[in-house]
């Protein structure tokens, strides 16, 4: 295991399935990384901004949907340029981020299509499980 990866959300998900399909990609990424996920309650974005700055170290990535976009390739090499670090990637709540914070993170978007942070939270999580798939040549990923 190479990385430590933390995925820092605001709010909870509250689907049941949803959660079922989350759990499943974080525990398939154990295999991999040290992986982790710490969440926030959610409040208003000044708030949820100076929560999420203090639990913040290392690597920071927000997912807003104003980031860079990347192909599942793209993003195991964010992840490999990265490599023996630790990675925070922060999921805000509904609200979005406050200003302060976009300034002071870059960003990453999942897609320019809206999705809610439940969604938001299942996909990125199996992004990250693709993409260490890819940098460990695991036949996960197909082109």
């Amino acid at each position: 295991m190479s990385n430590t990866i933390k995925l820092l959300v605001v709010g909870r998900i509250k689907e049941p399935w949803i959660r079922d399909a989350v759990a499943e990609f974080e525990k398939r990424l154990t295999r991999f990384a040290k992986f982790s996920v710490l969440e926030l309650k959610d409040s208003n974005p000044e708030k949820e901004g100076i929560e999420i700055s203090s639990r913040v170290k290392g690597v920071v990535y927000l997912l807003d949907e104003t980031g860079v976009e990347y192909t599942s390739e793209g993003f195991a090499q964010v992840i490999r340029k990265h490599d023996e670090k630790e990675i925070t990637f922060v999921i805000g709540s509904a609200s979005g981020f406050s200003a302060d914070l976009k300034k002071s993170y870059p960003k990453i978007a999942l897609s320019k299509m809206t999705f809610t942070h439940e969604m938001a939270r299942l996909f990125f999580t199996e992004q990250l499980y693709r993409a260490e798939c890819i940098l460990n040549n695991v036949p996960y990923h197909k082109k």
